[in-house]
């Protein structure tokens, strides 16, 4: 299962975001297909959710939604799946991947 983020703290790393990239409201709202004053309505953290229009925001600004704390890769379908779409019937591939599994398996992600 994937826990998501707080809306709060993804809404203050949009506002970081959107400062940074020096994008307005309406270049932003156009990019993804929505109002600008929906935009503004999600921006909002006391707006409760995460609808669609949201999560479209967050990948367009590269915000990952899922909480790191908790997130479990075995658990991830979407990503298994595209591992196993990505090698397909390719053993060499295989054994690459599972290799390259296990030696992240050694790696404090903390300290990076």
């Amino acid at each position: 299962m994937i826990t998501m983020r707080s809306k709060k703290e993804i809404c203050r790393d949009l506002e970081l975001w959107k400062k940074s990239s020096k994008y307005t409201q309406d270049y932003i709202s156009k990019q993804i297909d929505i109002t600008q004053a929906h935009l503004s309505k999600i921006l909002d953290p006391a707006y409760k959710g995460y609808s669609k229009s949201f999560l479209k925001l967050c990948n367009y600004a590269n915000i990952d939604v899922r909480d790191s704390q908790n997130y479990d890769p075995l658990n991830d379908e979407e990503l298994r799946l595209s591992i196993k779409n990505a090698i397909g019937n390719d053993a060499s591939k295989a054994r690459f991947v599972s290799t390259l599994m296990q030696a992240l398996g050694s790696v404090k992600w903390e300290s990076l």
